[in-house]
């Protein structure tokens, strides 16, 4: 594993930047009860995002409704 200082990775610019390519923010803003707009929440989020931040790949889902779709009764 590579040797680096993650407070380096928040307050320094990286080329290429990040994105992160799975995660789940609908479980992220139902946990904090977060109903506006992912801007609205980088916006008002007391957690630094890293400079080189350039985003996520998401898809918002409720897993439980999986189960009657696309089954064949």
């Amino acid at each position: 594993m590579a040797d680096f200082d993650d407070k380096e990775l928040v307050v320094k610019s990286f080329a290429p930047g990040f994105v992160d390519t799975h995660c789940h923010i609908d479980f992220l803003f139902e946990r904090i009860r977060h109903s506006g707009s992912y801007s609205k929440f980088r916006n008002d989020t007391k957690d630094p995002f890293p400079l080189s931040y350039e985003g996520c790949v998401t898809i918002f889902c409720k897993p439980w409704t999986f189960s009657k779709v696309g089954r064949h009764q």
